[in-house]
């Protein structure tokens, strides 16, 4: 009896530091997918940005290329944008739905546009398979999230975007607050 309740032990341990382990590993990946995702966002190499989109958002626009070349040509149209600093926040929620990881994850940037600085919260679902490759889908409308990603959890809060013009990034941390839909 002694040996089958430390035997129990030791699996439950092994189990739950295990479980963890996995945790720390996928926010690492996350993270590192997110990092690269920028770069290819700051060199303007809109044809690897677009890896990182959620693969039912490059087909409702038409594939990858079509995709690239959209928002090549928002971000031409806009004109003078520079990304001034980036950071990522926090992985806010994490779920595991049928063989899908999901979450939630929030990135600050601060930006300058014609010289208006601006800073911005910003939220994306973020799904992979396989725990190691994300997709990111931004959060700018939860009901529009919800048609083209429709497996998503029941449980998942959508967080607002924050953009507000004439404001470092770094004033903007002084006062933010996460605010949800």
């Amino acid at each position: 009896m002694k040996l089958s309740i430390t035997l129990f032990a030791f699996l439950l341990i092994f189990n739950v530091g295990h479980a963890q382990l996995d945790t720390a590993t996928f926010r690492k990946n996350l993270y590192a997918n997110m990092d690269s995702m920028m770069v290819y966002f700051k060199t303007n190499k809109w044809d690897k940005y677009v890896e990182y989109m959620h693969p039912a958002l490059m087909e409702k626009s038409g594939g990858k290329d079509s995709l690239a070349n959209l928002i090549g040509k928002q971000m031409e149209a806009i004109g003078g944008l520079e990304l001034v600093a980036f950071k990522p926040g926090k992985l806010l929620q994490l779920f595991k739905v049928r063989d899908t990881l999901q979450g939630v994850v929030q990135s600050f940037y601060e930006m300058k546009i014609q010289d208006v600085t601006i800073a911005v919260a910003s939220y994306d679902v973020v799904t992979s398979t396989d725990g190691v490759r994300w997709t990111f889908t931004t959060i700018d409308n939860p009901d529009l999230v919800k048609m083209l990603l429709p497996l998503l959890s029941p449980e998942m809060k959508f967080p607002k975007k924050t953009v507000l013009p004439d404001i470092t990034l770094d004033e903007f941390m002084k006062t933010y607050q996460i605010e949800y839909f």
